[in-house]
């Protein structure tokens, strides 16, 4: 039971970043194509996240693959196969790289340079130190006020009729699921394969699916708020919502642990990518980089790396699910 806890929170959790609660995500993939569409959409995505969720962490497990990193491993196998392993290393290394400098971006224009350098700082020696207790406390944390935070948003939101202009919904739609759904499969996996080694199918099994259901009713329930407020956008929406009252407050806290968890998942990915020697300072240059490139504008960072590096993480899942690790 406490794996299963701990599972659900550090997938949920790592999912629900920035742009997923302040509904800019929410807009884009699912409330502009209207009330009907957009349920029918978060239904596929629940779909989507349950299948690969599962069937990947099974596959780890299966494999005795008990990190994340064990994938690139490639003991007496072909050039081939060594060539391919090490680029989807690469792969994997830039995708989080990219993840790390968007949150950073993020808190960054929202709280200031000196708490954004503050916080890196933190974040090196929650990873240096407790890297997975870490995520699990902060996790455990942010998920229960993240749920209540979307709750209280259904009842003071205001009400007005739908001023979304709805856009046609086409195959291109649910295509774009894949990459934006598996990106955040690909960012838990790291932490997620690590307490999926010790638990039975069975367990494991409703573990994703759980959390692919809570995921899809905090999903449903952003998109009623999203057909439902006046003037909804990708721009933040939730976030204008609250910003004349005292629940301001309480929104940005929530913004910044959804930035945290998911800047804290990433990080956690990169440091294990990086080898044993020279461990430590490898991960303080990377951090370094990753502040200076979060002075890069956030909606440049956005409008570029996201597309990115959701092909690169739909790349490496399948890779994943297809072939024998």
């Amino acid at each position: 039971m406490k794996q299963t806890l701990n599972l659900i929170c550090i997938f949920v959790s790592t999912i629900i970043g920035a742009s997923f609660i302040t509904g800019s995500e929410i807009f884009t993939y699912f409330a502009k194509y209207g009330t009907k569409y957009a349920y029918i959409l978060c239904f596929a995505n629940f779909i989507i996240c349950f299948i690969f969720s599962f069937f990947t962490l099974l596959k780890f497990k299966k494999a005795n693959k008990e990190t994340f990193i064990s994938m690139f491993e490639s003991q007496n196998a072909s050039k081939i196969t060594t060539f391919i392993k090490k680029s989807l290393s690469h792969i994997s290394f830039l995708t989080f790289f990219c993840f790390s400098c968007l949150m950073l971006s993020g808190i960054r224009s929202l709280f200031g340079n000196i708490f954004c350098f503050i916080f890196l700082i933190l974040c090196i020696c929650l990873i240096k130190f407790f890297p997975l207790k870490s995520l699990l406390v902060v996790n455990k944390f942010f998920l229960p006020f993240c749920i209540l935070y979307i709750i209280i948003l259904v009842f003071i939101a205001p009400r007005t009729q739908n001023t979304i202009n709805v856009c046609t919904i086409d195959m291109a739609a649910f295509i774009n699921l894949f990459p934006y759904m598996l990106l955040n499969v690909f960012l838990a996996l790291p932490s997620s394969v690590q307490l999926a080694k010790n638990m039975s199918t069975k367990h494991l099994f409703f573990s994703c699916l759980l959390a692919s259901l809570i995921l899809s009713i905090l999903i449903c329930f952003e998109i009623y708020l999203l057909t439902h407020i006046p003037q909804a956008s990708s721009d933040m929406p939730f976030i204008h919502i609250s910003s004349s009252n005292i629940f301001h407050y309480f929104s940005l806290s929530i913004t910044f642990f959804a930035m945290f968890t998911s800047f804290l998942a990433s990080l956690y990915g990169i440091n294990e990518k990086l080898p044993q020697k020279n461990k430590f300072p490898s991960l303080i240059t990377i951090c370094l980089l990753i502040f200076a490139f979060s002075f890069i504008d956030f909606t440049s960072i956005m409008q570029f790396s996201y597309a990115l590096i959701g092909t690169l993480s739909c790349i490496v899942v399948f890779y994943i699910l297809l072939r024998k690790l």
